[in-house]
């Protein structure tokens, strides 16, 4: 294989087995049952397939190096990557098995671990996707699963390859293929008392086998941080059934503000409380997620304002103003840091192409001066906006643009130069700057001109060539110290 990878093919394509190594079967050899091998047998008799449990699918560079010496030494000299984040030595001969272990046991004890795989993707700590940070669960989950005298009794309901699988999505997108796991987390967050906690749905029953595959199906949610605490008592049952774990589930997902603790608030390997403001997304489904949490926010603010008193109802209402108005700003890609800037950013990308109605914006600056009125009026107001926030967000197609009718008149008035509309995107990377640039450029008229700043290099290539291949007409590009300016005017 090393020649083939120097020197290239020569002439004919070796067959594959002129590459791997010929195994003659080994008679009468088996892997002692009371190995903490994880070896499964393969096609040619005495010889076995050695899984090795990768914490979190992290190796170093010289981790893996030393893996591949003991592959040499007791194997054939392969080792292969799979789809759970673990390592595999192929055609180990059992009787080679027990020196491995000595071994793996000597110099690699976490590959020996016996615990379930816990499979997490990159989660909202470096994904621009995630809402919560899926990583820091995974290890919190295998720190408590290695501290505990109990996890010998994991048993997986139904496990791929006889393995016992965790597996954890930092978002709905499911890049842990959440709903393939024995016990699947899907990230998502929940507001209590006008706080948002990082939760996580849980899924079990995943069906792997030959005419009998399904999906794992979601039994419930739980906070974040009590989510190693479930595991290492799901761990007891013996048997991921919704009957066992329905109960813990129960147990664990207690909302009361006085069973919630400050620590309840904060996502793994954060510094402060959980906001969606940490997580801009990226794509349709995490936004998604994000919009249904903020309008979810929003009804809860106004429900409570009718058990509550006179005082309290003001502040209920303006904050369910805020929230409902800040709802859909996640699909512009900005990140408003505080109420002034919820009203101007309402106005310049809501108000202003006719999206909502001016009504709408007064009663939104009423909210943020505090000049608020707590009358019944005011609340149907509210909830007006909210409704329209609602219709707006229903009618989002899978490029995040509005399928309905504006309600009001389009209010973009050109400056000097013929612009109406000048959009800074440096700093943003592709593909995003083009998916922020089309966004801003549907907020104008059939006719009207936007200028977008960008980075030069890259984007001054790619997206005057997207505007050109969707019909749209850049009328200049000019070059600058700032960066380059890209006039475009909206054809279609």
């Amino acid at each position: 294989r090393q020649q083939i990878i120097e020197e290239g093919l020569k002439r004919e394509v070796p067959e594959i087995r002129e590459v791997m190594p010929r195994l003659h079967p080994i008679e009468d050899m088996a892997v002692p049952p009371e190995t903490l091998l994880d070896a499964t047998p393969e096609k040619t008799p005495g010889y076995f397939t050695v899984r090795l449990n990768l914490p979190l699918g992290v190796c170093s560079a010289d981790h893996l190096k030393q893996i591949g010496d003991l592959g040499n030494t007791y194997g054939c000299g392969l080792v292969r990557a799979t789809q759970t984040q673990d390592l595999l030595l192929l055609s180990v001969p059992a009787r080679n098995s027990a020196d491995l272990e000595t071994a793996l046991s000597t110099s690699y004890p976490d590959l020996l671990s016996g615990l379930p795989s816990v499979i997490s993707c990159a989660g909202a700590e470096t994904c621009t996707l995630g809402l919560c940070r899926s990583r820091g669960l995974a290890k919190a989950i295998l720190a408590r699963l290695t501290a505990s005298s109990r996890t010998h009794a994991w048993i997986p309901n139904s496990a791929l390859h006889g393995i016992g699988t965790i597996r954890i999505s930092g978002c709905s997108c499911g890049c842990a293929q959440h709903h393939l796991a024995d016990l699947g987390f899907e990230a998502r967050a929940r507001q209590v008392s006008g706080r948002l906690i990082p939760y996580y749905n849980v899924l079990i029953g995943a069906e792997m086998k030959e005419g009998q595959a399904r999906f794992a199906r979601c039994i419930g949610s739980i906070p974040a941080k009590r989510i190693p605490a479930f595991v290492e008592a799901a761990c007891e049952c013996r048997s991921l059934t919704e009957e066992n774990l329905k109960p813990l589930i129960d147990q664990y997902d207690r909302l009361s503000v006085k069973d919630l603790s400050d620590d309840d608030y904060i996502d793994y390997d954060a510094d402060s409380p959980f906001a969606l403001s940490d997580t801009p997304g990226g794509c349709s489904v995490a936004v998604s997620g994000k919009i249904k949490v903020a309008l979810e926010q929003a009804r809860e603010l106004l429900s409570a304002v009718r058990l509550a008193d006179e005082r309290s109802r003001r502040s209920l209402l303006r904050e369910a103003a805020v929230v409902a108005a800040r709802s859909l700003m996640v699909i512009f890609g900005i990140d408003v840091r505080d109420h002034q800037e919820v009203l101007d950013t309402f106005r310049s990308r809501l108000v202003e192409p006719g999206w909502v109605t001016a009504e709408a914006e007064t009663i939104l600056r009423q909210a943020v001066s505090g000049t608020l009125k707590d009358s019944e009026q005011a609340e149907k107001d509210i909830r007006a906006l909210l409704d329209r926030m609602t219709v707006l967000f229903h009618s989002l197609d899978g490029n995040l643009m509005f399928t309905i009718e504006p309600v009001g008149q389009r209010r973009n008035v050109p400056d000097e130069q013929g612009i109406h509309r000048r959009v800074d995107l440096r700093g943003v990377a592709c593909p995003l700057n083009f998916v922020k640039a089309k966004l801003a450029l549907e907020s104008v008229e059939i006719g009207d001109s936007v200028a977008f700043i960008l980075d030069p290099g890259e984007a001054e290539l790619n997206v005057p060539a997207s505007f050109l291949q969707q019909g749209q007409k850049i009328h200049s590009i000019k070059r600058s110290e700032n960066g380059i300016t890209i006039q475009v005017k909206r054809e279609r």
